[in-house]
C-alpha cells in the first residue's frame, strides 16, 4: 500500500464534494482526510499519458469515514454502499491478478 504522507485537516472553502450524483458546496468546512495512494500513473506501453490518481479516507461529512477518490483534479466522496462495492471489485481484482 502506498500510503501518503499527510494528514489534511484544514478549514477552506469547499466546492468540489460531490455524493451519489449530487454536488455540495459548504463554508468552512473542517476537511479530515487521510490519503492511502498518491502517484502519477502511467500506461504500461504508451509512457507518454501520465494520469494523477487519489484515494483515501475523508470524514467530511458528520465525521462517517468514506472513501474518496481524485483523478486529474477532480473529487469525489463516495457513499458507504459504493465504497464497499468498490472494495470488493478491487479486491476481487487483486485476488485474481495474483497480487496477495
Amino acid at each position: 500500500m502506498t500510503r501518503c504522507n499527510r494528514v489534511d485537516t484544514t478549514r477552506a472553502t469547499v466546492s468540489w464534494f460531490r455524493v451519489a450524483g449530487k454536488h455540495f458546496t459548504q463554508e468552512d468546512r473542517r476537511l479530515a482526510t487521510t490519503c492511502y495512494f498518491e502517484e502519477t500513473i502511467r500506461d504500461k506501453e504508451d509512457k507518454g499519458t501520465p494520469l494523477d490518481l487519489e484515494f483515501g479516507r475523508s470524514s467530511s461529512y458528520g465525521g462517517v469515514n468514506l472513501m474518496y477518490f481524485v483523478l486529474e483534479g477532480k473529487s469525489v466522496i463516495l457513499d458507504e454502499a459504493t465504497g464497499k462495492r468498490t472494495y470488493s471489485a478491487m479486491m476481487g481484482l487483486g485476488e485474481f491478478l495474483r497480487y496477495d
